[in-house]
This record gives C-alpha cells, sequence and structure tokens, in this order.
C-alpha cells in the first residue's frame, strides 16, 4: 500500500520536509548572525559552532534523517513501518519552524 497526498508519496514528503527544514534553518541562522544585533541563544549550536562543527552535525542530520528511514522502509514489509517517517517530518517541521522564526527576528532587525 503507497500512501499519497496530491500525488507524492508520504516518504518523499517527509524527506523533503527534512530537507527544507534543515537546510532552511541552518541558512536562515548563517545569515542573521550576520547582522550585529542578532545573537545565537541555543549553547549547544554555539558549541558547534565555535568548534567548527556546525555544518557538518547538520549535513549529519540531514543524512540520518534520510536515510535511516529509507532503509527501515525498504528492509521490512509491514503496514506500520509509515511510522517511521515521523521522525523527519517532525524534525524537519521544528526546524521548519526555527527558519520562520530566524527571518521573523532578520525583518525586525531592519
Amino acid at each position: 500500500m503507497d500512501l499519497s497526498i496530491f500525488g507524492f508519496s508520504i516518504e518523499s514528503l517527509a524527506y523533503l520536509t527534512a530537507l527544507a527544514g534543515i537546510v532552511g534553518d541552518h541558512l536562515s541562522t548563517r545569515i542573521g548572525l550576520l547582522y550585529p544585533m542578532i545573537r545565537e541563544m541555543n549553547p549547544f549550536t554555539v558549541f558547534l559552532r565555535q568548534n567548527g562543527l556546525w555544518l557538518l552535525f547538520d549535513v549529519l542530520m540531514l543524512g540520518v534523517s534520510i536515510g535511516v528511514p529509507a532503509l527501515l522502509m525498504r528492509k521490512w514489509s509491514f503496514n506500520g513501518r509509515w511510522a517511521v517517517l515521523a521522525f523527519p517530518i517532525l524534525l524537519g517541521l521544528a526546524r521548519f519552524f526555527a527558519m520562520v522564526y530566524n527571518v521573523f527576528l532578520i525583518v525586525l532587525s531592519f
């Protein structure tokens, strides 16, 4: 059984959500930090940036959020395997909302 919305499979939408959220949050944070009035308040992100690991961490997070569910979806064929897609969807949405917040900060800093 292949689940789809508007002709797109749920699986591809989950991966696109993760991609858009992670890349969007990373880029909006990078752009926001160019403004002197905007500071990064997440201590984990500050630690990653200070040690030059921020981009690597986000690339690994993207790879895991797409690779692990894709592997599990292909390894097992029971109907409940679709629940694995909650991980990239929720992660992508959380990072997407962080991106929206960053864009608001950028706009308000003008």
